[in-house]
């Protein structure tokens, strides 16, 4: 960040932390996501295997 801040690519050091908040949160929320969709695909294929063998 500071090799940033030296070059004038970004003008404000608090825009530079927003920005790598903001891609942390997105990466977390992804990662969230994905554990999420997982999970319920697992479930759903339970599911099925429960109602086939009733």
């Amino acid at each position: 960040m500071n090799e940033h801040l030296d070059a004038g690519l970004i003008s404000q050091s608090s825009s530079a932390a927003l920005a790598i908040a903001l891609v942390l949160r997105e990466a977390f929320s992804l990662t969230i996501e994905l554990i999420l969709d997982t999970v319920a695909k697992s479930h759903c294929r339970q599911w099925e295997l429960v109602r086939i063998a009733a």
